[in-house]
């Protein structure tokens, strides 16, 4: 027996958060009408939250429909849609109404388009007017602004990151999650200055110039953090120090016998490049012999060794020993 079959009618309940349960009126849709119910919410909305908050509605409605009496979807007309959201009147805001309606709306058109119902009972009801000229959310003025950045020790690449972050969303106004989100090529110069590219909510990119004091705040974190050389990893990282994404290499340092064989034959150095390009491995083990060779017989032999090993391609010890 499949999942969606084995569900029954009264275990299931959206009104309940965290609970993987379906009310029984989307249960009575038999299989093929509770796979549609399911793919409103897995298939047509991607945003976790959205999905959430509509799956919560969706239920609240259901089971208000369900303690009326009414046995099926079909069933649900206008005036149980409009009934229910004047319920809802002085329990919620007047923007949760809205979306508990969008939700009935999206559902029932989903279903439709389904076959599974044959009419959108919540097309024709009216949503409560809302508007708001003036946001809710408390805008920083420049004095509190300044204090809080001058606030952060940016002794560290911690501190330099956390400046970088909250100037970002101070100067362009950026939602937290866009913020997060930016890589280091985001922050680019054009035409003489620097912008930044946001990915907004919907795929929407929004590209703005950079205050010159973000510039700043930027370029100081890039660069503590070494950012410059990865231009595809996270501008805002957990970590504070950097690690080169997988691929990118590290950049190692040079033998430390090169820099002595160098300084007494600077000659051979030709011959140390091209034994570089065998491998680390067999580089440090050729390097390591010769300067114990240099140290231990007169330059003379050793240097003709060198030419000799450098003519035919071969390392030192094969010269020698032969």
């Amino acid at each position: 027996m499949s999942e969606i079959e084995s569900y029954q009618p009264g275990t299931v309940d959206l009104t309940l958060p965290g609970t993987p349960v379906l009310p029984a009126l989307a249960v009575r849709l038999g299989k093929r009408g509770l796979r549609r119910f399911l793919e409103f919410f897995t298939v047509n909305i991607r945003n976790r939250n959205t999905r959430e908050a509509y799956g919560r509605a969706a239920g609240a409605f259901l089971r208000w429909c369900e303690d009326r009496g009414i046995r099926e979807m079909a069933e649900i007309q206008p005036i149980h849609v409009a009934s229910y959201i004047e319920s809802l009147q002085g329990q919620y805001s007047k923007p949760t109404i809205k979306q508990h309606l969008a939700c009935l709306r999206m559902m029932f058109d989903w279903l439709v388009v389904g076959q599974i119902v044959p009419s959108n009972p919540a097309r024709s009801v009216r949503e409560p007017k809302h508007s708001v000229s003036v946001g809710v959310t408390p805008v920083l003025s420049a004095e509190e602004a300044r204090v809080l950045l001058d606030s952060i020790d940016t002794s560290s690449v911690i501190g330099l990151r956390d400046c970088a972050l909250i100037a970002v969303m101070i100067y362009s106004f950026a939602r937290i999650e866009a913020t997060v989100s930016l890589t280091a090529e985001d922050f680019y110069p054009e035409r003489r200055r620097y912008w930044i590219r946001l990915n907004e909510k919907g795929g929407k990119v929004n590209k703005m110039p950079c205050h010159h004091n973000l510039e700043t705040y930027l370029h100081e974190y890039i660069e503590a953090a070494g950012l410059q050389p990865y231009p595809k990893t996270p501008l805002f990282r957990f970590r504070a120090e950097h690690r080169p994404p997988r691929g990118a290499g590290v950049k190692r340092d040079s033998h430390p016998e090169e820099a002595a064989l160098i300084e007494a034959a600077p000659e051979i150095a030709p011959y140390i490049s091209e034994l570089k390009r065998k491998g680390r491995k067999v580089a440090a083990l050729a390097l390591r012999q010769m300067l114990r060779l240099l140290r231990e017989y007169p330059r003379e032999p050793f240097l003709a060794a060198v030419a000799e090993a450098a003519r035919y391609g071969f390392t030192i010890s094969t010269v020698w020993s032969g």
